[in-house]
């Protein structure tokens, strides 16, 4: 939808950032995604397709375009794009949401699935929200279903799930993993990693965006955003802002879990990751 956002990526690549462009693909079209593919070429760029499902009807129920946006991934590859996936898991796909991988692999060799959020968004639509056991249902089939697969087929989100669920390979690790939630001193919130969304605001988390915003950069420059007060009262909560993020029933972990956590003081901003969504 940006006008220069070609300009935007070639800007960026050619300044060896690692550049992640997150979309869903709608508005791409041959000559588009050619034009994006001579841009990135032998560049660091990942591009980001979101797809909720390989039927169109259901994809088009929590998404839309459908029909469109897997003609787009067929096109694009064609190309030497390196691309990854992203599936949210709603009521309408927890049944059948794995299967985008076998529709695209090895085309697109990385996966990211992910609950459907309880923003302010989606609780307008609560048909799309799933239940807890709707959810441990969809990640231990997917464990089962990624068995066919290389290890590395998931962005964390496979592992950090099934730990969630409780139910990782074994007593030890699950743990481990819920220990080592508890024994870190600080939460790295708009410190190491932020998006900039199509507002332009600056979120310091991408799984506590309703929480971390840090500033516009439509008002303010990036370093007048990065340094603001509205920034620091971001990195220094009391506890995790993820821990505002409601469960399917409709309880923060905040209400139960934040006597858990103890906070240290914060380190020094530094970024290494900008994602573009």
């Amino acid at each position: 939808m940006h006008p220069a956002i070609f300009e935007i990526i070639e800007y960026c690549v050619n300044r060896n950032v690692q550049l992640g462009v997150l979309s869903n693909g709608a508005l791409l079209d041959k000559e588009a995604i050619h034009k994006l593919a001579g841009i990135v070429r032998n560049k660091r760029f990942i591009l980001q397709i979101s797809l909720d499902s390989i039927h169109p009807e259901i994809n088009d129920k929590s998404r839309g375009a459908g029909s469109k946006i897997i003609e787009n991934i067929k096109e694009l590859s064609k190309t030497d794009i390196r691309m990854q996936m992203a599936t949210v898991v709603t009521k309408y796909n927890f049944e059948n949401a794995h299967r985008v991988i076998g529709e695209f692999y090895p085309a697109i060799k990385r996966y990211h699935f992910l609950n459907v959020q309880r923003t302010e968004q989606s609780l307008k639509n609560p048909d799309l929200l799933i239940s807890s056991e709707e959810a441990k249902e969809f990640w231990l089939g997917l464990k089962e279903y990624a068995k066919k697969f290389p290890d590395d087929l998931f962005l964390p989100s496979l592992r950090i799930m099934l730990r969630a669920a409780q139910a990782e390979d074994s007593v030890e690790m699950n743990s481990f993993h819920h220990q080592a939630t508890f024994d870190c001193k600080t939460c790295s919130v708009g410190l190491t990693h932020i998006n900039i969304d199509a507002e332009l605001n600056v979120l310091g988390c991408d799984i506590a965006k309703d929480f971390t915003n840090m500033g516009n950069v439509k008002k303010l420059s990036f370093s007048e955003v990065w340094n603001s007060k509205q920034a620091y009262e971001v990195r220094t909560p009391d506890f995790p802002p993820c821990y505002k993020n409601k469960t399917p029933e409709g309880e923060a972990l905040q209400d139960y879990l934040k006597d858990e956590f103890i906070r240290d003081l914060p380190c020094q901003p530094l970024l290494n990751t900008l994602t573009f969504v």
